[in-house]
């Protein structure tokens, strides 16, 4: 049995135009669960599934305990875990934050070297896809001003899922309906959406009417 991978293309070079270049990604074979994992120990030791689940619960609990405190939780051949804090932007002098603008930011995981040894053998087989069919630019433009008709508010990532396509054409799709006029830019950076530019004028607008009554 082995991992399968693919090839996918990084997006051309903007300055030189040069054709981007092929890295290899791993196609998911599938997820596995606390369910799963619980029961393949179960079936290694005197342990029982549900006593496996029980210890798995209160680890994650255990864990999250000890980082709330910033400490740094070790566990032997899987890595250690810490946190990260998000700091206000544009700060220069300690002076201009307060304590409560700090706040917690994401988990950090560092794999074990036992781990990482344990991987290096790893099994790789290139997979075999269909090819899938390049939708036509019309047709997923087209989509996602439909789907904006009932859910307000999409990101990059929702065009990559029902348009079925990578970052880099939905984030080229996104751009080219706001550059006709179509859609609105919210936010910034990772936290970016898009709305109907109709929709959002007549939200505004309506606003307005109730704001002079």
């Amino acid at each position: 049995m082995c991992a399968k991978y693919t090839f996918y293309k990084n997006p051309p070079n903007r300055e030189t135009g040069e054709t981007g270049s092929l890295y290899a990604k791993v196609v998911s074979g599938g997820k596995v669960t606390t369910d799963n994992l619980a029961d393949e120990i179960a079936d290694i030791c005197s342990f029982s599934s549900a006593d496996v689940k029980g210890v798995i619960r209160a680890l994650s609990d255990r864990l999250a305990f000890h980082l709330k405190y910033g400490e740094t939780v070790d566990l032997d051949g899987i890595g250690n875990f810490s946190v990260t804090l998000k700091t206000p932007k544009d700060i220069t002098s300690p002076k201009q934050i307060r304590a409560e603008s700090i706040s917690f930011n994401n988990v950090v995981y560092r794999s074990s070297p036992q781990l990482k040894h344990q991987l290096r053998a790893m099994p790789l087989e290139r997979a075999v896809l269909p090819k899938r069919k390049e939708q036509a630019e019309e047709d997923r433009l087209q989509r996602i001003l439909t789907k904006l008709e009932t859910n307000h508010l999409i990101s990059s990532s929702d065009c990559m899922c029902f348009n079925q396509c990578s970052r880099y054409q939905a984030l080229k799709d996104l751009k080219k309906l706001h550059e006709q006029g179509k859609l609105l830019r919210l936010g910034r950076g990772k936290q970016k959406y898009y709305v109907l530019a109709e929709n959002w004028q007549k939200g505004m607008r309506k606003e307005g009417e109730i704001n002079e009554e």
